[in-house]
């Protein structure tokens, strides 16, 4: 009886032990930051220069953010429009097991940068280039950086056949996962190749401070177009436990 006893016991004690451990490994989600567009004055509009009155192509309507740029709208910028928002001490969290997702109404992301090479007075080649058409968005807290898309997947010779679809990405829902040093991209939901935008470990900054930035617009050569990149939600998280691929 009391092996029995001793033996029950035991099992009882092992079958604890998994449980805990399963349950210290549940997924558990924690919201840092949602941002669904209803305070106008928290975001910049850019460029920042008093030549550009950028108050009809960057503004909040609807609970949604709205970048529309076009070369005859003379109240644009020279190439470009952009907002900003810097978001100073958001306390203490992770900044190795990090999410962002971003919600769109309308428009896609892409970044396509012609380049040359240059040789300079020394004889030594370098590469000098011109963003052609943008549409982006950039997330940076101390220690991590992320961009959408990959700036290095749109990079173009000028010698090249421009290809107006490159380095395009679709979709209503986009989501950039940091996880212990493994990248993750989704779109609507779907797991994609990392390669499509650009997550990277930075050096640590002194400031407690988060900065969100879209940017949209392309060069005179592609006039007239009209681009309009509308955001409908923003959120910033982390998490404990496993995280759910």
């Amino acid at each position: 009886m009391v092996r029995l006893f001793l033996f029950s016991f035991l099992i009882f004690s092992v079958m604890s032990c998994k449980k805990s451990k399963i349950e210290s490994e549940d997924f558990l989600k924690e919201v840092i930051y949602t941002e669904t567009f209803e305070n106008a004055e928290s975001w910049a509009s850019l460029p920042n220069d008093p030549a550009y009155k950028t108050t009809n192509c960057v503004k909040i309507d609807n609970q949604t953010l709205k970048l529309t740029f076009d070369q005859t709208l003379s109240d644009c910028g020279c190439a470009w429009v952009g907002a900003k928002k810097s978001i100073a001490n958001m306390g203490n969290f992770s900044n190795t097991k990090l999410g962002i997702k971003i919600k769109l109404n309308k428009g896609f992301f892409q970044d396509i940068m012609r380049y040359k090479n240059v040789t300079d007075a020394n004889g030594y080649v370098h590469q000098t280039g011109t963003t052609i058409s943008s549409s982006t968005f950039r997330f940076d807290i101390p220690g991590l950086s992320m961009q959408l898309p990959n700036t290095f997947n749109g990079f173009i010779h000028e010698d090249s056949i421009f290809d107006p679809n490159m380095n395009k990405i679709e979709g209503s829902e986009f989501e950039l996962i940091y996880n212990d040093g493994e990248k993750i991209f989704k779109i609507d939901g779907i797991t994609q190749s990392s390669n499509l935008v650009n997550i990277q470990r930075v050096t640590q900054s002194g400031l407690n401070e988060m900065i969100l930035q879209f940017n949209l617009g392309h060069q005179p050569e592609l006039s007239p177009r009209l681009d309009e990149l509308f955001i409908k939600e923003i959120e910033v998280y982390s998490w404990k436990g496993k995280l759910k691929k």
